[in-house]
């Protein structure tokens, strides 16, 4: 039987689960150069991929707030089109060809696993969906995606322009981490903000101190 502290001591740890997730999404593409002979060209592909899921999640975020079908589909045509114009840029710029499905899948699966781990623990068990709402929920992605792939697009540029080099790897997929990790945290940082946070912030600190033991 799970003591009050166990309990807290293990919700505390799985805050940190999305992060892990964040920073295992990004080694994989260490792990494809190292391993597997991946270019520059396919890292880019790689992340150009999450660009489809974070659109599947947000779906499933608006549909969480009460969006319609029609706001939802929408989103769906908008945020895909654009996803597909920025694709059309990465595989004219940088010639991606000879694509694995190994490639795609393992980039699918990554990336779906990375994005639950954060739908669950934040829009779910935070409730975040009680602090937005259709309209807000459904240009949430744009910001981080618009920066994520400037970052992406240059990087890249930069390593294949001065060489394929480990670090010049290491640049592009260091610079992708830190953005996505600031966008995590920056995104989540007011869970507990506004009057349903300040009661939510309120109901989790009695459950850690009714959990914490007692001298």
């Amino acid at each position: 039987m799970k003591t009050g502290s166990q309990t807290v001591v293990q919700g505390r740890g799985r805050r940190y689960l999305p992060l892990f997730g964040i920073l295992a999404v990004n080694l994989i593409p260490l792990a494809g150069i190292l391993f597997w002979g991946w270019s520059a060209s396919l890292v880019v592909f790689y992340y150009w991929l999450e660009n489809w899921v974070i659109m599947g999640f947000n779906a499933l975020k608006m549909r969480k707030v009460g969006a319609s079908t029609g706001d939802i589909g929408f989103f769906i045509m908008h945020f895909g089109g654009f996803t597909a114009i920025h694709g059309v840029f990465v595989f004219v710029l940088f010639n991606v060809e000879a694509i694995s499905p190994w490639t795609v899948l393992i980039a699918l699966a990554s990336f779906t696993a990375s994005h639950a781990l954060s739908y669950s623990e934040n829009f779910i068990d935070k409730r975040e969906y009680e602090r937005t709402d259709p309209t807000a929920q459904m240009f949430k992605p744009y910001a981080r995606v618009v920066i994520m792939h400037i970052v992406i697009l240059a990087g890249g540029t930069w390593a294949q322009e001065y060489g394929t080099t480990l670090y010049a790897f290491m640049l592009l997929i260091g610079l992708k981490t830190l953005v996505d990790l600031g966008s995590y945290l920056l995104e989540h940082s007011g869970s507990y903000r506004g009057p349903r946070g300040a009661v939510a912030k309120k109901a989790f600190l009695e459950e850690v101190s009714r959990g914490w033991p007692k001298d």
